[in-house]
């Protein structure tokens, strides 16, 4: 059997070093036809895992966030803590009412944006971690059409890459280049060639 592997940091985009994601570059792409058709099933096919990565990030985020005691009930749980900002109005230099940003602390989820990590260099150590482990396609016959067009949508198109991107999208070339006969489907091939 044929395999793709795809590593988990492909389904995360990063603002701060200009990338986007695997799957978000796909969904971008002005296809017609059966080209679009297989990014759709593509983009289903992988949906789980992408899911997934979120949240994993999310859980280790809440083990490494700071905690505080609250009362649920008659029990006391430990929360993660989270801030948020909120406006507040305060008087300024000349005495007139001016909106100021103000962080705050929170449990409540709904409300909080962001964790409080305590130890970020734990956190991105678990988190690189779990990022460059690999998610395995196995390339079969309802499948083997949806992933060489995505292979071709890749390794054809007309946009431009520079920086994070260009290293990106080389690793997401490589990847589906790279689709191989793992060692038992090879095996299988190799004693029906016998035969």
């Amino acid at each position: 059997m044929k395999t793709l592997k795809l590593k988990n940091y492909f389904f995360v985009g990063s603002p701060e070093l200009q990338s986007i994601s695997l799957q978000e570059w796909i969904a971008k792409q002005m296809l017609h036809g059966q080209e679009s058709r297989a990014r759709t099933r593509f983009l289903q096919s992988i949906a789980p895992r992408v899911k997934e990565v979120d949240d994993v990030r999310l859980e280790l985020l809440k083990k490494h966030a700071e905690k505080q005691k609250v009362k649920q009930g008659d029990k006391e749980v430990e929360m993660p803590v989270m801030t948020y900002v909120e406006i507040e109005e305060v008087k300024g230099e000349n005495g007139e009412m001016v909106k100021m940003p103000k962080e705050k602390e929170t449990t409540d989820a709904s409300k909080g944006k962001r964790f409080k990590v305590t130890d970020a260099d734990a956190f991105n150590a678990d988190y690189q971690e779990y990022l460059n482990e690999d998610y395995i396609v196995d390339v079969i016959p309802s499948n083997r059409d949806i992933v060489y067009r995505i292979k071709d949508i890749l390794t054809n198109t007309n946009e431009t890459f520079a920086g994070r991107m260009a290293l990106l999208y080389d690793e997401w070339c490589n990847a589906f280049e790279d689709i191989k006969e793992d060692s038992e489907g090879s095996a299988k091939v190799d004693k029906k060639a016998k035969k």
